[in-house]
């Protein structure tokens, strides 16, 4: 007859290994969705366009706020809860014994349309269909009554994630991007979020090791090999449960890590798509700069024949190539908007204001894509580079990706606009 302790031993493994496995699923789903949130650009809002998935930063207005009930706070959203405390007694071994709870009487949660405001700009952020996270909250305790409540200032600081609806009218979700309203500002939200994945993901690595090895345990202990426990600790059994753990780890983690080198060396693929596609609309505006400026710039033929000649040979290159010329682009941009700034009625006609506020638009996005790369490519290298991993990374053929670094003409110009565009 098995004990009954062996198959608490059993189950309790058991479990423990199917929490790991949820842990896991969890954090490669949380880094997914992660990997949406960070990679949309922070952009100010004027500079939008239609379906840019962006990340916004301003204050909230709203003609009509909410008001949240019992403390009166104006808002975008709220969420109330209300709670009673009530006295109930319970029977056990030792007698009847009364205790305090607390029972929820009543929630809601409440939240409309607001606008964000960035500057003299506005945007419609969607609060029905918002995913409203870590915002403020407090509780207030009267009596047998605790009020509780989290909300969304009005006014107040706000980022918003999200889709630039056509128009650039509003603020929203779209296909797998999602509407995301937050106090925080991006640099805090990036690393709570990344701190809950990676708790997920280690926790998730302890337990797919734990629970196999606690049946293990109770295996040993039934086979009687090493040894019997006799319901008592005993080294050799523990260690032959151990090594147990690992062989049932082992295969897990090899999984594991395996799909997080693909899933990495994708992104560092998509990422570079997405820069490849702000690249190429940067070189279809050129030649209209180009053509924009040619005619008053007499003196500078030699500038915008070199400023021509290095597109082409960037349209014309390899991924490595186009880094390399990269810095070259830049500098020259650089000194075109240095030289414009020379002639007062070049740089007062529409459309050379138009074209160098499409430029700095477009460097924006660039730069953005470029650090979206740039973190993809440190994820993935210090995954295939770090041990024990790149015994993994050798044997499957994952090897280390480019960085897309930035050059110190590109460094010394952020941006590429025309004083007073």
């Amino acid at each position: 007859m098995i004990p009954g302790y062996i198959y608490g031993l059993w189950a309790g493994g058991g479990i423990t290994a199917i929490i790991a496995l949820v842990l896991l699923r969890s954090a490669r789903k949380a880094d997914a969705k992660n990997y949406i949130v960070e990679r949309a650009t922070p952009m100010p809002l004027p500079l939008v366009t239609e379906r840019d998935d962006v990340w916004l930063r301003g204050i909230v207005r709203c003609e009509a706020p909410l008001v949240a009930p019992h403390f009166g706070t104006k808002c975008v959203y709220f969420s109330y809860k209300l709670e009673e405390r009530v006295r109930k007694t319970r029977t056990t071994k030792h007698g009847t014994q009364t205790y305090y709870t607390w029972e929820t009487r009543e929630t809601r949660s409440e939240s409309v349309d607001f606008l964000l405001v960035d500057r003299d700009h506005t945007i419609l952020v969607d609060g029905e269909k918002a995913d409203f996270q870590y915002l403020s909250s407090t509780s207030d305790t009267i009596g047998n009554w605790r009020h509780s409540l989290s909300w969304m200032n009005c006014p107040g600081p706000v980022s918003a994630i999200g889709s630039v609806s056509e128009k650039k009218t509003r603020l929203e979700p779209y296909a797998n991007i999602p509407l995301i309203v937050t106090p925080l500002s991006r640099v805090e939200y990036v690393k709570k979020i990344e701190g809950s994945e990676r708790w997920m993901r280690g926790f998730g690595f302890f337990l797919s090791w734990l629970g196999p090895g606690v049946a293990a345990y109770g295996l040993s202990d039934f086979l009687g090999w090493p040894i019997r426990t006799h319901y008592s600790f005993q080294l050799p059994t523990l260690l032959a449960a151990v090594v147990a753990g690992l062989f049932v780890y082992l295969p897990i983690w090899m999984l594991y890590i395996y799909n997080t080198f693909v899933t990495y060396k994708v992104r560092v693929e998509n990422a570079w798509r997405h820069i490849d596609v702000d690249l190429k609309m940067r070189y279809d505006l050129i030649p209209r700069l180009v053509d924009a400026v040619k005619g008053y710039m007499k003196y500078e033929q030699d500038l915008l024949q070199h400023v021509t000649e290095m597109r082409g040979k960037a349209l014309s290159g390899n991924r490595s190539a186009v880094i390399s010329m990269e810095m070259g682009i830049v500098g020259m941009l650089s000194q075109l908007t240095v030289v414009v700034e020379k002639y007062p009625d070049l740089k007062s006609q529409p459309v050379v204001q138009q074209l160098f506020e499409q430029l700095q638009a477009i460097e924006e996005k660039i730069a953005h894509g470029r650090g979206v790369y740039n973190e993809a490519v440190k994820e993935y290298n210090g995954n295939v580079l770090s041990f024990p991993r790149v015994i993994l990374a050798l044997l499957c053929g994952f090897r280390s990706s480019e960085f897309f670094a930035a050059g110190p003409g590109e460094k010394a110009v952020p941006s590429a606009k025309v004083s007073g565009v």
